[in-house]
């Protein structure tokens, strides 16, 4: 068989998972340069965290192997004699579907790849005694039965608690010893770090990092007339703060620090608060490297680790490091060069305040005093013997380069080596046929969700707008609505009828025919209340994830939570003392109201005015057919029409001064509608036989072509 990988992790991102992802990448190509046909490598990135400003040499190894396309991903799912290796932490391959959902073709992708592959692996890394009871799960749920893990520390954990047939294998993280450090930049800080013993720390702001200890540690133990300062570079996850909101990051983190410093009962005078400064964001390299070169040692008093890129990054730097004396980074230290490691003691303790850290594994404690008397004796040589403290940070530097276990010619072979010996041994079955687009339309479809997902945020609504302008040029648009007649047509027809054509769906009509719908639409007034979980609209059963069109008489996030019910566009619409009544279907100045640079939309009355109709005009049609777009009938003529077509009459009760003219100006404003429609070169057509929109428009009947 041919030798294929598919390698899918967060190769762009900000995290450690991330950082690790490259280094094995860049191993991975390191092996097919001296190895050219050795195997086939496509890359699946996505991002989780931070998007991270990379070089232009790892953007090139990453755009050499990266899927380009879904349709690109289907050819290799429907040849299916491939290895997946998926790298992340085993719930994400559960749960990405609903936490990271506005990646959603990502995901599709990924759940794609998994159930295609001939046989997958997890490369992972934990930081407990014990990996969670779930992991085994998920892994025998995907069939996995190779695990590769990146330190001995690792290794004896996961080999522990592995099933029987699982192997776990250690390829370590590459340590880019070629790398050329980023020239220094200087940053602009409230505190002078000249000629002051600087501790530097620099990890993701959470309980297991460990900042409580080392901040309680060094106020403890160094008084205010000393000169010395503790200098954290962190950052808060951007699921709880946007980075657009520092001060946000800065908020919760002052908070929490205050609270470390008023729980070891310390006078403010004898430990002012400028003993701390906190750096809340994500920087450049080049800060990076000048807070290295500020900093007289490294620290982190952190509960579990199963590498430590931070720690190994410091000791690239040449910084003495202070830190717990167990975990994964002292397998990349050897005790012969190294002349001392100022480690860290502490107890193993179970840790109940987070879920996922059950009560069957433990986390390290590090023990204050341990940490207070490492912080005292390395202050004590920088003041009495500067070059001894930095003899100790040469000997982690010279340990680390004059090992030969980060060199990526050799960690590239290590991976080979586990690949190859299971590309020998596979049996590959007849994959499973996964259907691609069946039409030119489908096929253009995927490629704007994949285009769209590169706009990592919804509020960049207008970037993913331009995206779509004339997208579907000459092609017909049908368009599901919620009104009675839509039941003129079974779910069965519309499914078949409607497989390989542009369709939207309005509201609620999704449930109609949800496998062939491609954007969706709906806005604050008319979400479903009946969903659990505060979730609206759903759509993470579908094969087919629609485009999701929002709009709101609010801002975004304002009438729902963007987290939950989830959108790609939103628009929003004024209400109507904002425009002094002169709604679109009064005023009818259908021009103004095209899908220009101004993302605000005009109040219709009704979604088919605000964004629908424009939309369907954005994309380029020659040709909109609608189907349920009725217009209710007076209920005491005939309460068979007034209903939605899935039988409610809610929102169709008697408004007063507002239901009455609503139906009767919609009515008319369709007329001027249509006729605007034809002035742009598209034809209105309406596929129902109760809608009261102006006779004018054309009425037909939807039939299958008979072949």
């Amino acid at each position: 068989m041919t030798k294929k990988l598919v390698y899918m992790s967060q190769f762009k991102d900000s995290s450690g998972y991330a950082v690790a992802a490259r280094g094995y990448l860049k191993a991975l190509d390191a092996y097919l340069q001296e190895n050219p046909g050795a195997f086939e490598l496509k890359i699946h990135s996505f991002v989780v965290e931070h998007a991270q400003k990379l070089s232009d040499h790892m953007l090139d190894i990453i755009d050499k192997y990266e899927f380009k396309s879904m349709d690109e991903v289907n050819q290799w799912v429907n040849n299916g004699d491939y290895i997946f290796l998926w790298h992340m932490p085993p719930p994400m391959i559960v749960v990405y579907s609903r936490a990271f959902s506005h990646k959603e073709v990502q995901w599709e992708a990924a759940k794609r790849l998994l159930k295609g592959s001939a046989a997958n692996v997890n490369l992972t890394v934990w930081e407990a005694d014990a990996i969670p009871e779930s992991w085994a799960q998920i892994y025998r749920n995907f069939d996995t039965d190779s695990v590769i893990v990146p330190s001995d520390w690792n290794k004896q954990v996961f080999s522990s608690c592995l099933e029987d047939g699982v192997i776990c294998n250690k390829v370590t993280h590459l340590l880019d010893k070629k790398r050329v450090l980023p020239e220094a930049r200087p940053m602009k800080l409230p505190v002078d770090l000249s000629d002051k013993f600087v501790v530097f720390s620099m990890s993701q702001w959470n309980n297991r990092k460990g900042f409580d200890k080392l901040v309680k540690s060094f106020c403890m133990e160094f008084g205010h007339q000393e000169d010395v300062v503790l200098v954290i570079k962190t950052y808060i996850d951007n699921v709880k703060f946007s980075e657009k909101d520092p001060k946000g990051h800065f908020q919760a983190i002052a908070n929490e620090l205050a609270v470390y410093k008023q729980s070891i009962f310390l006078d403010k005078e004898e430990h002012p608060t400028c003993k701390v400064m906190v750096i809340p964001d994500i920087v450049p390299f080049e800060n990076i490297t000048w807070l290295y070169q500020q900093s007289d040692v490294f620290a982190l008093l952190t509960r579990g680790e199963g590498f430590g890129f931070t720690v190994a990054e410091a000791m690239m730097h040449k910084k003495p490091v202070i830190a717990p004396n167990v975990f994964g980074f002292f397998d990349y230290l050897d005790p012969d060069i190294v002349e001392k490691i100022y480690d860290v003691s502490g107890h193993w303790a179970p840790y109940e305040n987070r879920p996922g850290y059950s009560c069957n594994m433990n986390w390290f404690e590090p023990h204050i005093n341990s940490a207070r008397q490492c912080l005292r004796s390395t202050y004590n040589l920088w003041k009495n013997n500067k070059e001894k403290l930095d003899s100790i940070g040469e000997s982690y530097y010279n340990s680390i380069m004059k090992s030969e276990s980060f060199d990526e010619q050799l960690i590239g072979e290590q991976l080979f080596g586990i690949f190859n010996s299971k590309w020998e041994s596979l049996e590959v079955e007849e994959p499973q046929e996964i259907l691609l687009p069946s039409s030119p339309v489908k096929k253009k479809l995927s490629e704007l969700k994949w285009a769209m997902q590169g706009i990592s945020d919804v509020e960049m609504s207008q970037a993913r707008l331009d995206l779509l302008k004339n997208a579907f040029e000459g092609e017909t648009c049908y368009i599901l609505n919620c009104g009675p007649s839509l039941n003129e047509y079974t779910p069965e027809f519309l499914e078949e009828f409607l497989a390989d054509k542009l369709t939207f769906a309005v509201k609620q009509a999704i449930a109609k025919a949800p496998g062939v719908v491609d954007f969706h639409f709906f806005n604050c007034s008319n979400l479903p209340e009946a969903m659990e979980g505060g979730v609206h609209y759903n759509y993470s059963p579908l094969s087919n994830r629609p485009i999701a069109i929002g709009s709101s008489n609010y801002r975004l996030g304002q009438r729902w939570n963007k987290n939950v019910q989830e959108c790609d566009l939103f628009f929003k619409v004024p209400i109507r003392t904002q425009i002094n009544n002169e709604f679109l279907v009064r005023t009818l100045e259908f021009d103004r109201y095209t899908m220009g640079r101004n993302i605000n939309r005009p109040c219709g009355p009704g979604i088919m005015y605000e964004t629908v109709i424009f939309m369907a005009q954005h994309l380029g049609v020659k040709e909109i057919v609608v189907l349920g777009w009725d217009l209710s009938q007076d209920k005491n003529i005939n309460p068979d029409t007034y209903k939605h077509f899935y039988g409610s009459t809610q929102h169709l009760v008697n408004r007063g001064d507002i239901l009455p003219w609503e139906i009767e100006e919609t009515r008319a404003a369709s007329e001027q509608l249509a006729r605007w429609l034809e002035t742009r070169g598209v034809k209105l057509k309406l596929a129902s036989t109760q809608s009261s929109l102006w006779d004018g428009i054309e009425r037909v009947k939807l039939t299958m072509d008979k072949k």
